[in-house]
């Protein structure tokens, strides 16, 4: 039965983002990801934090996070998340991290910066290792993310 627990994604958000471009040459840039997670059980709710940092060379030329909240349609325990969810909500919300990405960087008036389709399956486990589970009224966000309500 859980491994066919149906989950929506509710609602996404940027709430932190930064480019510096002024140094930005031609060239390759690196595209690494940090995945984050806080489920709350008692309200079948899963918060991810996508961070996204953006580079070339020992240079950061930016940094996006997008928070996503998921609803699970049914009761479910932290532990019997299937595997797939981890790894498909990092693919749900990653084509809206790419749009916001090219957008801002188009918009801006500097080098746009285009995302290429990534296949990122394999950040799922990581998001299953950096997941907290909070309980009862000691709920504490995931540091660097809100907690709302």
């Amino acid at each position: 039965m859980t491994e066919n627990a149906r989950f929506q994604l509710e609602e996404y958000r940027f709430p932190r983002f930064t480019f510096d471009t002024t140094s930005l040459e031609d060239g390759e840039l690196s595209i690494d990801f940090l995945p984050r997670g806080v489920f709350e059980g008692q309200r079948g709710l899963y918060r991810l934090s996508l961070e996204v940092r953006i580079g070339q060379g020992q240079y950061q030329v930016g940094k996006v996070e997008c928070e996503a909240s998921f609803h699970f349609s049914e009761e479910i325990s932290l532990s019997s998340i299937p595997g797939y969810f981890y790894s498909n909500s990092i693919a749900i919300v990653f084509p809206y991290v790419r749009a916001f990405i090219s957008l801002v960087t188009t918009q801006s008036q500097i080098p746009g910066i285009i995302l290429p389709t990534l296949n990122l399956s394999g950040l799922g486990e990581k998001l299953k290792e950096n997941t907290l589970e909070l309980n009862g009224a000691n709920n504490q966000p995931l540091p660097g993310c809100s907690q709302r309500e």
